[in-house]
């Protein structure tokens, strides 16, 4: 009876109907038959040839400071470098398939992160992500970074909740912590992989230490990747998603004395093959009015409307369909260029007992896309975007413990430059009603629009018909303003954790966080390769802001047991204030969060339970719409509530079976917001504004759930391990802007299976692998363009593939 009130009561206040609660269910028996079964399989004696098992302890760097995960009062997951190999996490991509509550979507090169209710739309100007990704240490500033492939990793941290105390600004929603190996001075190892795929990829990896010295030593990691694209062209243009990917970075290490300890690293990445679209690859077509009486393809567009699959771009009409999401019709060229080039030096001192970390980084990085922006055949529209950036940060940290205090403190100031661009460039008269109006005037030729197109078509450079008007690129053409921010951070914080006694804890923190911005639109756009030519601007227009957030956290930690932790908290985070590309402004957006939990080792470290809820409470949200020239212009629309359950669970039931199954359960909605609507009519308030209060959050389903099972079977040709990775998404939204049925994802499931061998002396690997084994259509991201396009992403098909490598 007690259990069906709770369950009462939980679902009513989750808003869960009964599918999605009797699926809860389902998993909840799951976790707890896996505990007995665990508890069942210890009570027996091993049988012949097993042997003891337990799981590791990992240590985490989430308070700033290395501590066993367990020992932490955070929600956490952490993926060592054997659990990410298993998972095929090379990026943060597929990071959500193995963390629960974890969102992911791709918008052109941009990767989305989405976690407990923090969401961001529109990450590909100045608005900054809200899960912010740092690799050792140093925070990666743009979306599309954390593309980057993994290179030579040996941890990934996945923190939630927001973050602001210890990480600062862009932490609304959490953190996500890599740390790649560093070099040993202890060993000489070095170790190669290669693999291949479906989609003809040849991938090949390797890594190299030397322990030059007894106190030094060096590391290299490389990486080369090359591929078809996972999306087919049947047009003239070529795949989308093709990969070419070249990774390296060097490392040194010197232990100078017992005390002090310097590590240099350069990271370099060069990625190029084909762009996934400026903002989706794909278009669905529109939606018309549905009180009209007037032929489909005449009616205005409406919010809510009747769906018209015709593509609504001007002069598409007449293309083939695309034949599913993965087999399109293109004629343009898709082009994608990243690059980055990090450079890393942290020192680390000890001082008697107190130590002290200097980390400092310098970033260039750019990532240009130049695609075909008709979404047809028809020669007729081209969209380029510009991200070019240069980047320093600086961190001191001084921790240390006195007495029953554990602390840390530090400062920390960071500058960034962006360079901002979006290019829509016409080909053809008949896409454009202003070079239709010319060439029936006689003012413009076609052969006139003809040789303009082959100036800048072969190698996407734009042909400047006068450098002092920024416009006058051909005639009739349209090229985009340039923009230029410079931001420059300040931050000092301290945190502490005090010992009431030896079970009880307590744990404050405090930051103060200060942005100054300066916005510069149409400055000398630099060169940028796949753009070409340079594009020059007649004026210069010069805003300045600045903002100043405090944030803070509170919180208690209590050993119930040996190996058991109940913890509590209430937190502050934010996402800084920025610029719109019309020069306008948006302030901060804010959480309040509260989180409380309990992690469990049972068993004799058989198994790990971990279990939190959450309620964050997000304030001043941004509403992204976009203007008449489909540049993107952000407003504080309004607030979002988040409430979840998280539960995790590790076990170990035999010496070779392992099992990971975990379950979110969530609740995110708009309390008071909207945003104004981008179709034609439809709008549901004054002004065709659409009222989103009351309905659920992008990427953000009910139920998700994990499960993954890996089981080794030993043999005199060595350990063979079959692993199946089980991943279950309730229906959501994919787009932040306005929502409408096209935007909306169903629920659905996906498959992953492996087959890993390791030979008996455990130096020759291997792993026959298939990704999304059933071929899942699932809607990764959505968002309206230009002539109300519904432009769309997909996720990938069917991938399957081998990987061999060899440890010395």
């Amino acid at each position: 009876m007690l259990n069906t009130r709770f369950n009462t009561k939980f679902n009513a206040k989750l808003n869960i109907k009964p599918a999605h609660a009797r699926q809860t269910a389902a998993v909840l028996a799951l976790l707890c038959g896996l505990l007995s079964v665990s508890s069942a399989s210890h009570a027996r004696q091993a049988g012949p040839g097993a042997t003891s098992a337990a799981l590791e302890e990992v240590i985490v760097t989430a308070t700033k400071r290395e501590k066993a995960a367990q020992d932490v009062g955070k929600s956490i997951n952490v993926f060592g470098s054997e659990a990410l190999d298993r998972a095929g996490v090379d990026d943060v991509s597929r990071l959500a398939l193995i963390t629960p509550g974890l969102g992911f979507a791709q918008r052109g090169n941009d990767f989305k992160l989405t976690l407990r209710g923090a969401n961001s739309e529109n990450t590909d100007r100045a608005e900054p992500v809200p899960i912010g990704v740092f690799v050792d240490g140093v925070y990666r500033v743009r979306a599309a970074q954390g593309g980057n492939a993994f290179l030579d990793v040996a941890s990934v941290e996945v923190l939630k909740g927001p973050q602001g105390t210890l990480f600062g600004r862009n932490t609304l929603g959490g953190a996500v912590l890599v740390k790649t190996r560093r070099p040993d001075s202890e060993a000489n190892d070095y170790g190669l992989q290669f693999g291949v795929d479906n989609y003809n990829l040849r991938r090949a990896q390797g890594f190299a230490n030397w322990a030059v010295a007894e106190t030094f030593a060096l590391r290299v990691a490389a990486l080369w990747a090359q591929s078809d694209g996972w999306i087919e062209n049947l047009g003239a243009g070529n795949d989308l998603g093709e990969l070419d990917d070249r990774a390296m970075r060097i490392s040194a290490r010197w232990d100078v004395s017992d005390r002090l300890s310097a590590l240099l690293s350069h990271f370099s990445y060069d990625s190029g093959g084909s762009a996934l679209g400026a903002y989706g690859y794909q278009s669905r077509g529109t939606l018309r009015d549905p009180n009209s009486s007037a032929p489909l393809a005449t009616r205005a567009t409406h919010a809510f409307g009747v769906y018209d699959p015709a593509n609504p771009r001007g002069g598409a009409g007449g293309s083939r369909d695309d034949l599913g999401p993965w087999r399109v019709y293109r004629d343009g060229q898709f082009i994608r260029e990243v690059r980055e080039e990090t450079t890393l030096l942290e020192l680390q001192w000890n001082a008697r007992g107190i130590d002290i970390q200097s980390l400092t980084s310098f970033t260039d990085y750019r990532n240009v896309a130049n695609v075909d922006g008709d979404y047809s055949e028809g020669r007729l529209l081209e969209e380029s975007r510009l991200d070019d950036m240069q980047a320093y940060s600086q961190e001191f940290l001084v921790n240390g413990v006195s007495n029953r205090l554990d602390w840390v403190a530090g400062l920390y100031a960071a500058g960034e430059t962006f360079t901002q661009a979006f290019f829509r460039t016409w080909l053809g008269f008949a896409g454009s009603a202003q070079e239709a109006a010319q060439v029936a005037a006689g003012t413009l030729s076609v052969a006139d629009l003809a040789a303009c197109g082959a100036a800048f078509n072969p190698n996407r450079a734009f042909a400047i018909a006068d450098p002092g008007n920024p416009r006058a690129v051909c005639p009739g053409q349209f090229a985009g303003d340039p923009s230029d921010l410079e931001n420059n951070t300040f931050g000092a914080f301290a945190h502490g954790t005090f010992s009431l006694s030896d079970a009880q804890r307590i744990y404050a923190g405090i930051r103060y966080s200060e942005n100054k911005m300066d916005y510069l639109r149409g400055r000398t756009l630099r060169s940028t390769g796949v753009l070409g030519e340079t594009v020059h601007s007649g004026s210069v227009a010069t805003r300045r802001r600045s903002w100043d957030q405090v944030t803070w956290e509170l919180g208690f930690e209590m050993d119930l047991f040996a190996d058991s932790l109940l913890y509590g908290s209430v937190s502050t985070g934010f996402l800084a204030g920025s610029f719109n590309p019309n020069g306008s402004t948006f302030d901060q957006q804010e959480v309040l969060a509260y989180e409380i939990g309990l992690k469990n080792r049972l068993l004799n470290d058989r198994v790990e339970f971990n279990i939190s809820a959450y309620r964050n409470e997000f304030t001043d949200m941004l509403a992204g719409v976009l203007d008449a020239q489909s540049l993107t212009v952000k407003v504080n629309g309004g607030s979002i509530n988040a409430n979840g359950l998280e539960l995790d669970l590790t076990a170990l039931p035999t010496d070779r079976l392992k099992v990971v199954a975990n379950l979110t359960v969530q609740d995110s909605k708009y309390d008071e917001f909207g945003a104004v609507n981008r179709f034609q009519t439809g709008g549901t308030g004054p002004d065709g504004f659409v009222d989103l209060s009351g309905r659920e959050t992008p990427w953000a389903p009910k139920i998700s759930s994990n499960l993954n099972v890996s089981y080794a079977i030993a043999t005199t040709m060595g350990l063979f391990t079959p692993y199946a990775q089980l991943a279950y998404s309730g229906a959501h939204w994919t787009t932040g802007l306005q929502q409408f049925p096209l935007a909306r994802q169903d629920a659905y499931s996906r498959v992953d299976l492996r087959l890993y061998w390791q030979s008996t002396d455990a130096h020759w690997k291997a792993q026959l692998y298939v990704e999304n084994a059933t071929e899942e259509e699932v809607l990764q991201h959505t968002i309206v363009g230009g002539s109300d396009i519904i432009q769309v992403s997909w996720g990938r098909p069917r991938i399957y593939g081998l990987r061999i490598g060899y440890d010395f």
